[in-house]
């Protein structure tokens, strides 16, 4: 039997926010970053981000970040983990799902490596495009890698590694251009529909007493509107008293030491 209730007071489901993609890192592992143009100033890092933060206030969140930026934004990824966690998104946001498993294996030890160089410690990872391969998650495990949230399906344990996976409808990217939601669109939906649509998730997530995750992106959040659609959400769940709203290493740590052995 699964989870039921949340947290220390027992809450129906859990919920985490969580910011994915930081600074010019999938750019670059995309070919997409101009030839000569300078590295260690994107928007999103340095204007987009002290912003995000003040919103977020005293809710802590998770920040899975492309392990690149380790070499160009140490002191960024300093800052977030004063009160937020830190987790990786791959090397240069490399889609995860499609990679060798060689290529996995040295991705994650490299990244790791990177990390560890800032003195933040890392021990989830969310994979770009959220797939996994068959050997994904003992690659991941072997790395030190403590919970994993791919694409779909419940939270749970698989082999010590907790699953906290993500769905495509709580990403802010698939409100502000529809043809990546699955399926695409032409319409854009405004901050009012977003957030009626995260009640309705967050709804379905109590009836099932499960986990859910609602992401947004740094660099998305460049407008007044955006950041206080992102206000609004975290205003929306802090005042749930049926949610209990965790970054996720917390409620990987629950699953851990509540699941059945």
């Amino acid at each position: 039997m699964g989870v039921t209730t949340w947290g220390p007071e027992g809450k129906l489901a859990a919920v985490s926010i969580t910011f994915d993609n930081l600074g010019e890192a999938a750019d670059l592992g995309r070919g997409r970053w101009p030839a000569g143009a300078p590295l260690g100033e994107h928007p999103s890092v340095r204007e987009n981000l002290p912003k995000v933060l003040a919103v977020l206030g005293e809710t802590r969140a998770t920040f899975f970040v492309e392990s690149f930026n380790a070499t160009v934004y140490p002191d960024a990824l300093r800052t977030i983990a004063k009160d937020h966690e830190l987790a990786c998104h791959a090397y240069q946001h490399e889609a995860w799902g499609e990679l060798p498993e060689d290529d996995q294996r040295a991705l994650i030890t490299q990244s790791m490596a990177l990390f560890q160089e800032t003195d933040v410690p890392v021990r989830g990872f969310r994979p770009p495009g959220g797939g996994l391969t068959a050997g994904s998650l003992d690659i991941l495990r072997d790395a030190g890698i403590e919970f994993v949230s791919p694409a779909g399906g419940p939270a749970g344990l698989v082999d010590g590694v907790a699953l906290l996976p993500f769905r495509w409808d709580t990403i802010d990217g698939t409100y502000h251009f529809p043809a990546l939601r699955r399926p695409p669109s032409t319409v854009v939906l405004g901050p009012d529909e977003m957030l009626a649509a995260y009640r309705t998730v967050a709804q379905e997530t109590v009836d099932a007493r499960g986990y859910v995750s609602f992401i947004f992106h740094p660099l998305w959040l460049d407008t007044p509107e955006r950041l206080d659609t992102l206000a609004r959400l975290v205003e929306q769940l802090r005042a749930d008293d049926r949610l209990w709203l965790a970054p996720c290493g917390e409620v990987a740590d629950y699953l851990r030491a509540t699941t059945p052995r």
